[in-house]
């Protein structure tokens, strides 16, 4: 793996063991002020090729190169934001869980339609909508504030919303 735009190796993670004594009062002082430290936030962006012989921009493929240390507090939060979030989430809820995919939450579905239609004078209407991430920009402020004080605490709201503000205005 390459290094990111601070440099530090990613064999760094061979020697996490080691080094845990002294990102653990990094990575906690970042939740406590909500704040990431800037050279942590940065990516370089790569551009790949996409074919052998590029000859236009869109030919190349953007890959952004993040930060190590980024990456393992990214790990850290994602661990918490499970800890916190899996136990209140309805059975029904497909979408970002491990082993559950959109063909689950269509049999899913599917199935408790099927056991609704048993009953001779009942009828369902359905409706599958595939919403891309191309809009996921613009709704994403309004569904964190949503689940907080439900889902998530204030801490990881605030260092969110945070993050994702500095990085609209940065592109």
């Amino acid at each position: 793996k390459s290094c990111g735009p601070d440099g530090i190796s990613a064999f760094l993670l061979n020697c996490a063991e080691e080094l845990t004594p002294a990102w653990c009062p990094i990575f906690q002082q970042s939740l406590d002020t909500q704040t990431v430290y800037s050279n942590c936030s940065r990516s370089v962006i790569i551009p790949v090729p996409k074919k052998a012989h590029p000859t236009e921009n869109n030919d190349f493929r953007a890959v952004a190169l993040t930060s190590v240390v980024m990456k393992c507090f990214e790990k850290c939060v994602v661990a918490m934001l499970k800890e916190d979030v899996n136990s209140r989430l309805d059975p029904l809820q497909f979408a970002y869980r491990q082993r559950r995919s959109t063909g689950d939450a269509i049999n899913s579905t599917v199935h408790l339609v099927l056991k609704h239609l048993e009953d001779p004078r009942v009828y369902a209407r359905m409706l599958f909508i595939d919403f891309s991430s191309a809009n996921s920009a613009f709704y994403f402020n309004s569904e964190v504030k949503t689940i907080e004080g439900k889902l998530l605490n204030h801490q990881m709201v605030s260092l969110f919303l945070k993050q994702n503000s500095e990085g609209q205005s940065e592109r």
